[in-house]
């Protein structure tokens, strides 16, 4: 059986654009409490407006190759896969938006003689086509650092409180 070449409408001289940002937050909290919000199913819990499906999981939760898909505006359908898992320590998730980017979004935590957490992520989008570059302009610009301010603050506030920081 022979495969056929289908075309997807890139230009062979297209170049994705990619761009990488990081930060971190200092969370008054174990790794063994913080790492498990960084689920899926658990950030229901926390995070304000959150919306997934669970597409594949063994355990239900977050895992190494567990699999979800979001849909939220402007970006629409999106797939994820989690590509690593080390309990406590790191979590790497990747992300796909059909002809517009791809998300490659990077947890580690580090315990500070315990009196907190760092949670440091890396977050790199790179371009599919010349609009999804300009999406990710966009989003690392402009979106990105809203993003993580809303996230810190809603996790510090769920771990300070055990609610969900309803977000105007």
């Amino acid at each position: 059986m022979t495969q056929k070449n289908l075309k997807c409408n890139v230009p062979k001289e297209f170049k994705g654009l990619k761009i990488s940002k990081s930060c971190t937050f200092f969370l008054k909290d174990t790794p063994s409490n913080i790492f498990p919000l960084l689920c899926p199913k658990r950030e229901f819990d926390w995070v304000d407006g959150w919306e997934c499906d669970i597409v594949y999981s063994e355990s239900g939760y977050a895992e190494k190759g567990c699999v979800f898909t979001t849909c939220f505006q402007p970006e629409g359908f999106a797939a994820w896969i989690m590509t690593d898992y080390h309990k406590d320590t790191h979590l790497r998730v990747v992300k796909t938006c059909q002809n517009k980017f791809l998300l490659e979004w990077e947890f580690d935590l580090i315990e500070i003689n315990g009196k907190g957490t760092e949670l440091k992520m890396i977050y790199t989008m790179t371009g599919l086509t010349e609009t999804g570059n300009d999406y990710v302009k966009n989003t690392m610009n402009i979106i990105f650092p809203q993003l993580m301010d809303r996230l810190e603050k809603s996790m510090n506030y769920f771990l300070m409180t055990g609610k969900k920081l309803i977000v105007p």
